[in-house]
């Protein structure tokens, strides 16, 4: 996995649309995962993820879950989840390119990048 720091940086708000308490597990979950604490990572983000999949924000959380489990095929299909229902999701996007990094495919990876910074200039 390249430099987890990357990941402690990216921003991650819970779906307005969750229930209060679904939202705590989400940032609980989330904050969790980029903090290393993957046993409570696991248990939050999981579970939300069984139930609310349709969620671009819940889909990201999952996809850098898996990437730090070092299931980056699993991670990279859960950034085009998200990418396809929000195109604009930074941290989808971020992942999306993260995947091809640890790829060593450069040259997606470049692509991946390019989209980033043309939708955060």
């Amino acid at each position: 996995m390249p430099d987890w720091d990357v990941v402690e940086g990216i921003g991650l708000e819970a779906p307005s649309d969750l229930p209060a308490s679904e939202r705590t597990k989400f940032d609980r979950g989330w904050e969790s995962l980029r903090k290393g604490r993957l046993e409570t990572a696991v248990t939050d983000i999981e579970s939300l993820a069984r139930r609310y999949e349709s969620s671009p924000e819940v889909a990201t959380a999952a996809g850098f879950l898996d990437l730090r489990l070092g299931k980056p095929l699993d991670a990279e299909r859960k950034f085009q989840e998200a990418l396809r229902k929000e195109p604009e999701l930074g941290a989808a996007q971020s992942g999306y390119f993260l995947v091809a990094l640890q790829a060593g495919n450069e040259e997606r990876a470049f692509e991946r990048l390019s989209r980033l910074e043309e939708s955060f200039p």
